[in-house]
């Protein structure tokens, strides 16, 4: 198509901004586009539980918030912030970030001597969408993106992500990066953390063009929704 669709800036999401000052959708935000199996078997699983799945989501977001919040702050000043786990209103949801927490550090203090990190925590905007990566560093030679997650398993989607910010270092720096590392945090358990790398040159290729199409996809749908439906989406 040969318009775009209008994204709006919204006050409680990092605003990526192409190089003309366009507010771009994020790399989540496409992916959320995807009908996931495995959200949906969970969606129903808590609905026969009679739980809340707004409120669940919202309960893993701020898991998975404090945990990578906390690892930032880590790399950065080589410190903990245990305030991070003081939130009263919270108080299981800061248990599993804590065990999260103590997940990465257990792996890490095993592994730390084959990552070199480059940068964490790096926020990216492409002509067409952004993102920011967790950690993007030499592993075992090799600039590897890494991506800490406190799901229960590894998921398709995860890549997909990966891939999304490999095409942003591609559009920014021109960096070619050599591999896809999820690193999945225990948040139930607090064990080491476990490791999924992809590094197959055909594999990672597959990933990028299928989140290219996603992108695609994602443009279209929300053009017609507000060309002829009127809706006023992000």
């Amino acid at each position: 198509m040969s318009s775009v669709p209008i994204f709006k800036q919204l006050e409680d999401h990092h605003v990526y901004r192409n190089p003309n000052g366009d507010v771009v959708p994020s790399v989540t935000t496409i992916l959320k586009i995807i009908n996931k199996e495995e959200l949906l078997g969970w969606a129903n699983f808590l609905g026969f539980k009679r739980i809340d799945v707004k409120k669940e989501l919202e309960c893993h977001a701020y898991i998975g918030s404090v945990t990578h919040n906390t690892i930032d702050e880590y790399f950065k000043t080589g410190k903990v912030k245990l305030d991070s786990f003081m939130n009263q209103n919270r108080v299981a949801e800061n248990l599993c970030a804590r065990k999260a927490f103590l997940s990465f550090t257990q792996f890490w203090m095993e592994n730390r001597k084959d990552f070199k990190i480059i940068s964490n925590e790096r926020s990216l905007s492409g002509e067409k969408f952004g993102g920011t990566l967790d950690l993007l560093a030499e592993y075992k030679e090799y600039l590897t993106i890494c991506d800490f997650k406190t799901s229960s398993q590894f998921y398709l989607s995860m890549f997909l992500q990966m891939a999304a910010y490999d095409l942003l270092l591609r559009e920014n720096d021109d960096t070619k990066v050599k591999g896809y590392m999820v690193i999945l945090l225990d948040k139930k358990t607090g064990k080491p953390a476990k490791i999924k790398l992809i590094d197959d040159k055909d594999e990672m290729k597959a990933y990028r063009e299928c989140f290219k199409k996603l992108v695609d996809f994602y443009y279209d749908y929300y053009y017609l929704n507000q060309k002829y439906w009127g809706k006023e989406l992000i």
